[in-house]
């Protein structure tokens, strides 16, 4: 049993999969706020993920509290990363996809997500060996990409729809996740120290991803 004054989120990786998808939850919902995040993870493919740090613990918390600690996480990418960092980390962690149900919730996270998207293809563009702006724009989405649309972006479509050989792809889709892996990575060295220090999360990430 975990404790009802152990940290909410047993890591940063943890806190920003749940922040992220707590962004996209209209403030009116008014279902149970564990199963909601539960299926959201289920959707957005990161479930696995998230329960392997360990459970979350919204014990003592109402649901406008939970809400509070997500947006205090998402408060320190805006405020504490770099440009490139907070891009990499919102592009990686949200799984705004698309404007979903069309709530304003969604349509903003969806907004940000493309922001982020743009800033990293605009950082990465020079060190791809494509030179159609679409096929790279799909690439950057193809790293980044949850749910649905992860399973129909794959790199055998993106070659399908372009003249780029599947390999040429595969190359230039390396070259992007080890770029923004790596800004990914920093991002949250930032934000770990941060949390930690807060009580936020509960123990340093042995890697992240």
């Amino acid at each position: 049993m975990i404790p009802r004054n152990a940290p909410v989120f047993r890591s940063t990786q943890q806190a920003l999969h749940v922040a992220f998808l707590m962004g996209i939850l209209p403030v009116t919902q008014k279902s149970n706020t564990q199963m909601l995040l539960e299926r959201l993870m289920e959707e957005a493919g990161v479930a696995k993920v998230v329960q392997r740090d360990g459970t979350l613990n919204f014990a003592g918390l109402s649901p406008m509290e939970v809400r509070g600690q997500c947006a205090m996480v998402r408060g320190a990418v805006e405020h504490h990363c770099l440009p490139y960092e907070r891009a990499a980390i919102v592009a990686w962690f949200s799984s705004a996809d698309d404007t979903g149900g069309k709530s304003a919730s969604d349509v903003a996270a969806h907004r940000q997500k493309v922001y982020a998207i743009t800033a990293l293809h605009g950082l990465t563009q020079p060190r791809m060996t494509i030179d159609s702006v679409d096929v790279q724009r799909m690439i950057v989405w193809h790293v980044h990409a949850r749910g649905r649309l992860r399973d129909r972006l794959t790199e055998r479509a993106i070659a399908a729809e372009s003249s780029v050989s599947q390999s040429t792809v595969h190359r230039n889709v390396v070259v992007v996740s080890q770029t923004c892996s790596a800004l990914r990575r920093r991002g949250m060295d930032r934000l770990e120290e941060m949390f930690r220090r807060d009580g936020l999360v509960e123990e340093a990430d042995a890697c992240h991803p």
